[in-house]
């Protein structure tokens, strides 16, 4: 009897350990203990992330699919210029994209949860998280805070080359016209425009910040500045944007938004 008793005991015994042998293991492969990235879809419905550092942009970068209460990793170490994408679905052209830029220096343990409806990317606060699971664990060393992740949006505009090709002609004549409005412009812009921001009239070889200045349309060339648009290109008269400026301000001198542009365009050293 008292072997029968010593048996069970030691095959209870050998399942207990044989449970917390499998609980301790790391719950994905090909990560370290301290990975420097994890993140924890903690909603109910699957979502979607990329991350890049080094000043990557993570929409131009293929998204992983996380299943509810699934968690990834990545031997990153810590954050550096990086950014953190998060979509509700598999993104889509113009889909809403959260877009986090992580502070430097920093590990980024973060989980998923939903604020008023929406994904929203705050720090992990369980007592243990990365690949060593919660069991073994390790502190919070490094982690990023709340204060850590300014958050914006962006519309996912991944565009086939056509589409950009298509938007970035559009662009060239929108900005042509006098009445072109932010509105229109940043929609040609999401359309896959923005790839292709310093196309040239095949014509005059103006850009859309050139029609912009010689329109004196203040808001569609910050808007345009804003996006990248270079300020080095000559037109066809070998013109530079400054120097359309300077003759956009002596054609309209009591102009503040002639006057406003050129002002830009002397603070950013163009010439």
């Amino acid at each position: 009897m008292k072997k029968l008793l010593l048996s069970l005991a030691l095959i209870s015994v050998a399942n207990l350990f044989a449970g917390v042998s499998k609980d301790t293991k790391a719950p994905y492969s090909g990560c370290s203990a301290d990975p420097g990235f994890e993140l924890w879809n903690n909603t109910s419905s699957p979502i979607y992330y990329s991350y890049v550092k080094g000043g990557g942009d993570p929409l131009q970068k293929g998204f992983t699919e996380l299943k509810p209460n699934e968690k990834d990793c990545a031997n990153t170490g810590k954050s550096n210029k990086a950014k953190l994408a998060i979509a509700t679905r598999k993104p889509q052209f113009n889909d809403i994209i959260y877009i986090y830029t992580v502070t430097d220096n920093r590990n980024v343990y973060a989980k998923v949860i939903t604020d008023k409806g929406r994904p929203k990317v705050v720090p992990q606060d369980s007592k243990y998280f990365g690949a060593q699971t919660e069991i073994s664990g390790y502190p919070f060393k490094g982690n990023i805070s709340v204060n850590d992740l300014p958050e914006k949006t962006e519309l996912y505009t991944r565009a086939t080359p056509s589409d950009i090709e298509k938007s970035a002609k559009e662009l060239l004549v929108e900005t042509a016209k006098p009445t072109a409005t932010v509105g229109q412009i940043e929609a040609l812009l999401a359309r896959g425009a923005k790839m292709n921001i310093n196309i040239q009239d095949d014509r005059t070889k103006n850009t859309p910040i050139m029609n912009a200045i010689k329109n004196s349309n203040l808001d569609v060339f910050k808007l345009l500045l804003k996006n990248n648009a270079k300020l080095d290109l000559k037109n066809i008269d070998n013109e530079s944007a400054f120097q359309l400026a300077i003759l956009q301000l002596c054609e309209n001198k009591r102009s503040p938004k002639a006057q406003e542009i050129l002002k830009i365009l002397f603070e950013a050293g163009a010439k």
